[in-house]
């Protein structure tokens, strides 16, 4: 039985048994890193996801009190409560003309008003012509 140990034949064998070892140790490996380069990029996406969440979460917070359903409704809506009194300031540009802006009916001046006046008062300032 020594002598099957030390012939060439179980040499070879033992040869080609290292070899298969160490290349499937070298797939082993390299499948290794793959999946612990996908498990740090679905960690990432997991902080990105939780972080996403809280600034939800935060912004539903914000949404749910009264004083937010409150100014959206007076910036979408035109809404104002019975006893508040509202104030429209209208700008003028730098040749003194004034610049379209809200009406007291909360409605903008150029919603009613054709294009080519729009782009007439764009150019030329304010004219007595209205569609």
């Amino acid at each position: 039985m020594v002598k099957i140990f030390r012939s060439k034949i179980f040499l070879g064998l033992e040869i080609v048994l290292l070899v298969v070892a160490i290349v499937a140790l070298i797939k082993f490996s390299a499948k290794n890193k793959t999946i612990q380069a996908e498990i740090a990029d679905w960690g990432k996406q997991v902080a990105m996801m939780e972080n996403e969440n809280q600034n939800l979460e935060k912004r539903l917070q914000e949404i749910k009190q009264d004083s937010y359903v409150e100014l959206e409704a007076k910036k979408k809506l035109n809404y104002r409560r019975p006893d508040e009194t509202v104030f429209v300031f209208y700008e003028e540009n730098s040749q003194g003309q004034e610049m379209i802006g809200p009406r007291p009916s909360g409605r903008v001046e150029s919603d009613n008003l054709s294009n080519p006046t729009k782009w007439w008062r764009y150019f030329f300032g304010s004219d007595k012509r209205t569609n």
